[in-house]
């Protein structure tokens, strides 16, 4: 497996569609159809509805497949990003369409697109997010009903997130940075969740590199987040998976893969 290679997708493979079918519910054995290939170029893939008819549709990089609900997918439409690393969306402007958010690693900024509802999108609001941005997520922060965005940067000895506040007309407040304390870090993943059970959303960070840390940020609920806490475990975690593992209904615990060695 090629080392730069995401979670998600690598740069270089097309995106496959493949389709569940249920063999047998009782037996609770699951089969997949042949895969159905859409030549992308992805990184980073979304998925959500963008253009409001209830088919589910896909965002990869640059284009957008809208979905005919049968499980295949029309030609790539092209919209204007730059060098999109990630990307998340949401209603960033509450109109009930869905918008997309990028973070663009080579050029140092978030792109906010805000949806036509018709599978297209408005000209890119580009946004100041520190150097190389890597991972985008999105949550409301600052609890004032308009989600807000939140960004690693992945720069050693210097890196950090930062936070952009959403104003609920599809405009973002100038990012604000906290440094990740992690001098080897380089965070390849960004998550957010809830993870001492107060209510207020917070970061982890799967800081990569030459690192052993994961970095937990604690929201304070106003749109800022406490001295961040490193928590040690195998060398450099890699991506970040969010669940409540224990069943304890108190906190969202968090599941790390970290960086295999191959000969």
């Amino acid at each position: 497996m090629n080392r730069t290679c995401i979670h998600t997708l690598c740069h270089f493979l097309l995106l496959f569609i493949v389709l569940s079918v249920t063999q047998s519910v009782r037996a609770q054995s699951v089969k997949f159809s042949q895969a159905g290939s859409y030549p992308t170029g992805a990184q980073t893939l979304v998925t959500g509805d963008f253009n409001g008819d209830g088919k589910m549709d896909l965002v990869a990089d640059g284009k957008v497949l809208l979905g005919n609900g049968d499980g295949s997918f029309q030609s790539p439409l092209n919209f204007p990003v730059t060098s999109p690393l990630t990307m998340v969306a949401g209603d960033f402007n509450h109109d009930g369409k869905l918008d997309l958010a990028t973070a663009n690693q080579d050029v140092g900024t978030v792109s906010v697109l805000l949806g036509k509802g018709d599978g297209t999108f408005e000209s890119p609001g580009d946004y100041s997010a520190g150097s190389r941005p890597t991972r985008i997520v999105t949550a409301d922060f600052n609890r004032d009903g308009h989600l807000d965005l939140a960004v690693s940067n992945s720069i050693y000895t210097k890196s950090m997130v930062s936070v952009l506040l959403g104003l609920g007309n599809g405009t973002f407040r100038a990012a604000v940075s906290y440094a990740i304390n992690d001098d080897t870090a380089a965070p390849p993943m960004l998550a957010t969740g809830d993870f001492n059970g107060d209510g207020k959303p917070d970061l982890v960070t799967a800081n990569g590199g030459g690192s052993n840390y994961i970095t937990v940020f604690l929201g304070n609920g106003d749109g800022t987040f406490r001295t961040p806490i490193n928590t040690s475990g195998a060398a450099q975690p890699r991506t970040l998976v969010l669940w409540d593992f224990n069943r304890d209904a108190m906190a969202m615990d968090e599941w790390t893969w970290y960086r295999l060695e191959y000969s």
